[in-house]
C-alpha cells in the first residue's frame, strides 16, 4: 500500500492541479462514488500493477476542484505519461462519497 511520505508533496501536487485544472476541468453537478470507483477500475491497466487511486479535492469557488489519479508505491503522484488521471469541477458530492471524504481533502483507493 502506498504511504504519503509528504504532506508537502500533496499540497504542492494539489497547487499545481488547482492552477492547471480549473481552467480546462469540465464542470459536473454531482462526482459519486460510483464514479470515482469505476474511474480506478476502468484504468487500472493502464497504471503500474503496485499503484493506487487517489481523489484530491480544493475548495473553489463554484465547488470543488477534484482531481482523481495513481500514486507509487512511494505515494508520490504519477505523472500523465505513467497513469491516468482526471479532473472535475464538481458542484456536489453523492451521500456516500460526502460521508467519505467528511473533513478529509484526500480519499486514497487501494487494489
Amino acid at each position: 500500500m502506498a504511504r504519503i511520505k509528504s504532506a508537502a508533496c500533496l499540497e504542492e501536487f494539489g497547487d499545481a492541479i488547482g492552477s492547471l485544472a480549473a481552467r480546462r476541468a469540465p464542470t459536473i453537478p454531482i462526482l459519486t462514488y460510483a464514479a470515482a470507483v469505476s474511474f480506478f477500475v476502468n484504468n487500472q491497466e493502464s497504471a503500474p500493477p503496485d499503484s493506487v487511486g487517489g481523489l484530491l479535492r480544493h475548495r473553489a469557488e463554484a465547488g470543488w476542484l477534484v482531481r482523481l489519479f495513481f500514486l507509487d508505491r512511494d505515494g508520490k503522484p504519477l505523472p500523465a505519461d505513467r497513469a491516468p488521471g482526471q479532473s472535475f469541477l464538481v458542484e456536489t458530492f453523492d451521500g456516500e462519497l460526502d460521508r467519505l471524504l467528511d473533513t478529509r481533502d484526500l480519499i486514497i483507493f487501494s487494489r
